[in-house]
């Protein structure tokens, strides 16, 4: 919303709600962020930051932001919770077409370029490159 007033009392009611729940929430001006993370917020984002960080780098990478537009690819994260069908399958069972480039673990380790033989286990976190259809089929899988 675009008060930021509103965006605290949201940001309270939620975490009031739900302690567990994942906040992401919006700031306009220079001092709401730290009010924000105060309320509960888990991150919060001030599109006229954003808007500008994605103007610089245009000007530093334009080539880098016009292949990744084109290609109509994008970076997900899945994070496999207790239960997932996905546990116990190899990374190259999980990701089907989509190109894993990482796992992070739930003890902190972190698996760079996983190989097709790595084992997804419950509470790790799959950095995953494809296009929208390839990263539902992930989502979906087995």
């Amino acid at each position: 919303m675009d008060s930021d007033a509103t965006n605290v009392y949201v940001t309270l009611t939620a975490r009031s709600l739900n302690p567990d729940i994942y906040i992401v929430a919006r700031a306009s001006g220079p001092d709401s962020p730290e009010r924000l993370y105060r309320a509960g917020a888990n991150r919060v984002i001030s599109p006229y930051m954003a808007s500008g960080r994605q103007m610089a780098f245009l000007v530093m990478r334009p080539r880098v932001v016009d292949s990744i537009e084109v290609l109509g690819r994008r970076l997900e994260e899945l994070e496999i919770e207790e239960g997932s069908p996905l546990i116990g399958l190899t990374i190259e069972q999980a990701c089907h077409e989509a190109t894993p480039l990482l796992v992070h673990r739930a003890d902190g380790t972190t698996v760079t370029n996983p190989g097709p033989d790595v084992f997804v286990e419950e509470g790790d976190r799959i950095l995953a490159w494809g296009e929208a259809a390839e990263l539902r089929d992930v989502e979906s899988a087995p």
